[in-house]
């Protein structure tokens, strides 16, 4: 397709393995890598205006939050917290 390709990192990377990845990447991806202006945050372009470009976004990695009992991760990627009485909820 000659619409843009979005690309989503889960980012469990140090700083530092992070600079790599972004080296690689624009390597890899050359003039076709989307790279915003950083003085022009608020203008978003359209999909007709970036067709043949690759856009890397991030998505922050959640930390979980301690429980009593143990966090588990459901199947729907809600975290589930098992309390010591053996009950379930979601937090």
């Amino acid at each position: 397709t000659d619409y843009p390709v979005i690309v989503t990192l889960e980012n469990h990377c140090t700083v530092e393995q992070q600079r790599e990845q972004a080296r690689i990447m624009r390597r890899i991806f050359g003039d076709r890598l989307y790279v915003p202006d950083s003085n022009d945050t608020e203008q978003w372009l359209s999909p007709e205006e970036l067709k043949g470009r690759v856009l890397v976004r991030d998505k922050p990695v959640k930390k979980k939050k301690k429980a009593k009992g143990f966090v588990r991760e459901g199947t729907d990627g809600a975290l589930l917290r098992v309390e010591s009485k053996g009950t379930m909820g979601s937090s």
